[in-house]
């Protein structure tokens, strides 16, 4: 599982004779957190936001402007 989560060293694939852009896995130690529901699902899905990032990224896709809802919320933080 570890080769296969490739967070340390990307996946090569001998056939396309190229590696892979990111891992779409990610592997948790279920003991280390079947007491704890919420935070077993905050650790599997935390590379999710570094991934679709690097998506985009790589895509070149530039996220829609903020709504007026969003950004009054945000200017009401600063």
């Amino acid at each position: 599982m570890e080769v296969l989560d490739a967070d340390k060293d990307p996946l090569w694939s001998h056939t396309f004779n190229k590696g892979a852009s990111r891992d779409v896995v990610q592997f948790v130690k279920f003991n280390d957190f079947k007491h704890d529901q919420a935070l077993l699902a905050k650790e599997v899905l935390k590379e999710i936001p570094k991934q679709m990032t690097a998506y985009f990224q790589g895509k070149k896709i530039s996220p829609n402007p903020a709504s007026p809802e969003v950004r009054a919320a945000q200017m009401a933080q600063a």
